[in-house]
């Protein structure tokens, strides 16, 4: 939490669930591929692995730490304003949880409609979300 602007009135909860999801570049493309076409190669090769389960870490887990974070959000801050800090494709996966109700879980080809191959994966979510039922 070392970037972050810490205030007494605010409250931070550091947890292992945000961590940011490991993947080998060097498993995704190649040098040349990543000279030619940089971060849009990543995305697109990140989302094949997603779909394939074959990042580092399985869907299920990834999916199972989401609802926990969820859940935390949910008993800590129930009716209050939160902000969740992480790395892209971490937030981009609860971005796709919540925007397809839970579905990716089963469908996870769902991702391409949150992950663009030729967009930064900014996440900024301007929706409400019911996290009690996770």
């Amino acid at each position: 939490m070392g970037c972050l602007k810490i205030s007494p009135e605010k409250k931070y909860i550091a947890t292992d669930e945000l961590r940011e999801i490991p993947f080998p570049l060097s498993k995704l493309c190649t040098r040349d591929e990543w000279e030619e076409k940089g971060s849009v190669v990543v995305r697109k090769r990140f989302k094949e692995a997603f779909i394939k389960d074959s990042l580092l870490v399985k869907r299920t887990t990834l999916f199972d730490e989401i609802k926990s974070v969820l859940r935390l959000c949910d008993a800590e801050f129930a009716s209050q304003d939160i902000a969740v800090v992480s790395h892209s494709f971490r937030l981009k996966l609860f971005e796709a949880f919540l925007g397809t109700n839970g579905k990716i879980v089963r469908k996870p080809e769902l991702i391409d409609r949150f992950i663009k191959d030729d967009e930064k994966n900014l996440c900024v979510w301007r929706r409400l979300y019911n996290l009690s039922r996770y």
